[in-house]
């Protein structure tokens, strides 16, 4: 049998008969399923055609190998997996559960992916799994979306007020000048909202003090800290993120024990490439204490592989003017810069590089700093490390 789904929520298994007949069988799954879920009941499905066929043998080939680790876990909690677990006992079903990376060479892969997709658009009425955490979560976010687009609506039908008329009021009340109070840095962010920053909590009560009692209608909230980063290196590409996040759960118990759910809680932030096309380095944001015990711990299990964890920094580089503070994707600049030299093109085509000259990091030049004899991406340069500390600030390590 060989089983298959596709991410538009259908499923399907191709059923491969001694006697040479071929049978194919379809799911449509609900909208709120999970890659994950959609595997596993497609797994399910099929043995419970083979009980109902009274086929005590058989070999199932599916290209999950996250639902294959947990359908071989005994302690699993999954409803499904649990309900697989009591039919292949109740009907002494002997299944050979095979994993096959994307079905490659298999016999039946097309015609089950076809079945998968066929199912997916069909107007059957779905199969209706118990709601994912994932699903809830993003009904949750477009609900806060669409009321936050709304009073913003709203609000400006009533004369809201622009970040610049609120920084105006914001100057006012606080008065630097006249009271002497230091702000390090202001800045506009999204919703008419002004950041402050100060040296010390004793510098930012008092800004926040004179805020209150001076600047009428002004709202002062503290930010709330960012939960920290850790990036696991050399990681290969096989696997969607839930299955990563998934697997580093089941496989690093050690590391995790002890800990509930909402403090394993991760998310896969971005990826970055590296010189292996195979492989990437990923970025994810977890609880204080799970980022200190992957650190500590310093390498992890993932599927195959013991990939080294390491401590992420939030800071963000641009890599083509190579300013902090925001990505290529926002740059305004036109212009590649060298990360050598500083010059207008790209380090592969940077004659200094080519000839071994000793380079110029832009940023510390820019500063008027002595030493600029580094690159601009070096985790020495002091320009960097000023910029590190500063977003580091808002982060949560303990």
């Amino acid at each position: 049998m060989v089983v298959d789904t596709t991410k538009r929520l259908g499923g399907a298994f191709v059923v491969y008969c001694p006697n040479g007949k071929i049978i194919t069988r379809k799911l449509k799954l609900h909208s709120s399923c999970s890659v994950f879920q959609a595997e596993l009941k497609a797994i399910e499905q099929a043995c419970v055609w083979l009980a109902d066929k009274h086929i005590p043998n058989a070999a199932i080939l599916t290209d999950s190998k996250s639902g294959l680790q947990e359908i071989g876990n005994p302690n699993s909690t999954n409803q499904i997996v649990t309900n697989i677990h009591r039919m292949l006992d109740n009907h002494s079903l002997s299944v050979n559960f095979i994993w096959v990376k994307a079905h490659t060479g298999i016999a039946g892969n097309e015609a089950a992916d076809l079945a998968a997709k066929a199912a997916a658009t069909s107007h059957n009425v779905p199969i209706l799994i118990k709601f994912p955490i994932s699903f809830v979560r993003k009904l949750a976010q477009q609900d806060s979306k669409v009321a936050s687009e709304q009073f913003y609506q709203d609000n400006m039908k009533g004369g809201l007020e622009t970040a610049d008329e609120v920084l105006a009021r914001v100057k006012k009340a606080v008065d630097a000048r006249g009271t002497g109070l230091k702000i390090n840095k202001v800045r506009k962010a999204k919703n008419q909202k002004i950041i402050l920053g100060c040296d010390t909590e004793d510098e930012r009560k008092k800004v926040q003090q004179r805020i209150e009692s001076r600047g009428d209608g002004l709202i002062v909230e503290p930010i709330k800290n960012k939960d920290p980063l850790v990036i696991l290196k050399d990681v290969i590409i096989d696997s969607e993120d839930e299955d990563t996040i998934k697997a580093l759960h089941a496989q690093n118990k050690d590391v995790f024990f002890g800990l509930n759910e909402k403090d394993m809680e991760m998310t896969v932030k971005y990826k970055k490439r590296t010189r292996n096309p195979r492989t990437v380095h990923i970025v994810l944001q977890v609880k204080p204490n799970v980022w200190q015990r992957m650190t500590e711990a310093g390498a992890l299990y993932l599927d195959l592989q013991r990939v080294r964890v390491e401590d992420q920094s939030p800071l963000i580089q641009c890599t083509r003017c190579l300013a902090f503070g925001h990505g290529r994707k926002f740059c305004t600049e036109s212009v590649d810069r060298c990360s050598h030299c500083g010059g207008p093109h790209l380090r592969e085509k940077c004659a200094d590089f080519s000839a071994g000259n000793e380079p110029q990091c832009c940023n510390c030049s820019h500063s008027g700093l002595r030493r600029t004899d580094h690159n601009a991406f070096s985790a020495d340069c002091p320009v960097r490390k000023k910029w590190d500390y500063l977003a580091r600030a808002n982060t949560a390590y303990a």
